[in-house]
């Protein structure tokens, strides 16, 4: 599906450790949209140690790779996004996804996959391993607020996080809510504090990353209200009044 000069910017991501590589640019994405092939091509999917799986195709996509050195393997962290996504996405989405990797794998275990993919939704964001869906949209003259940039940096990190917790450790999250969102919002605010040590440019001059969550301050309101709402950690999800907090 590549053509001879996608192929070689793919092998050029596959040694950047340091930036994402453009593999379809904008343009190449736009001219693709004005007509597709009738031809067709079928493709065989494997993954190893999964419990579930999510794919995503489209003549629109945009794609950025670079890799992340894993012990003795070079993990591949992929962006794949339309034009609606730019600039917002081509400067921090495989950022994000390449900095989760390495901050969860420093905490915890190695990531085990081959790949990480984040992809581009208009709203919301959802997991499954090796790929997540994430929020984050400009406007459409391209502007966009800080407040959607770090909600789009966050929301990747965190649903890139749930390859660790649930995915990998295998948790069952229905039954154990505190063993996904709970393991995971913790780690999600460490890799956001991190992010912004790592770019200080994505962050206001002499301020640190602003996370929603993480701070132990941000709890005490939830602590010291309504005592009738607030569940034991150990509770089954369903029976949560506020599950976020």
């Amino acid at each position: 599906m590549y053509s001879k000069e996608m192929m070689r910017r793919y092998e050029q991501a596959k040694k950047s450790y340091d930036k994402p590589v453009v593999i379809v640019t904008q343009e190449e994405a736009e001219a693709a949209e004005k007509g597709f092939s009738d031809k067709t091509k079928t493709w065989k999917l494997k993954a190893e140690n999964v419990r579930d799986f999510g794919f995503a195709t489209s003549g629109k996509f945009i794609r950025d790779m670079q890799a992340v050195k894993m012990g003795d393997r070079d993990i591949m962290a992929v962006s794949m996004y339309p034009k609606e996504g730019n600039p917002l996405w081509e400067e921090y989405s495989t950022k994000a996804v390449a900095h989760t990797l390495r901050s969860y794998s420093s905490h915890t275990f190695d990531y085990p996959y081959p790949k990480a993919i984040s992809v581009h939704a208009k709203n919301q964001g959802m997991e499954y391993p090796m790929i997540c869906w994430n929020y984050g949209r400009p406007n459409e003259d391209g502007t966009y607020s800080d407040r959607v940039k770090y909600g789009m940096i966050s929301v990747i990190i965190h649903e890139v996080g749930h390859n660790f917790f649930p995915m990998i450790v295998n948790s069952d999250e229905r039954q154990w809510g505190w063993m996904d969102e709970g393991l995971d919002t913790f780690m999600q605010y460490m890799a956001e504090q991190e992010f912004g040590e790592k770019y200080p440019e994505a962050i206001a001059p002499n301020d640190k990353y602003p996370s929603r969550r993480g701070d132990p301050a941000k709890i005490v309101p939830y602590m010291s209200g309504d005592q009738s709402t607030i569940s034991p950690i150990m509770s089954n999800p369903e029976n949560v009044y506020q599950l976020g907090l």
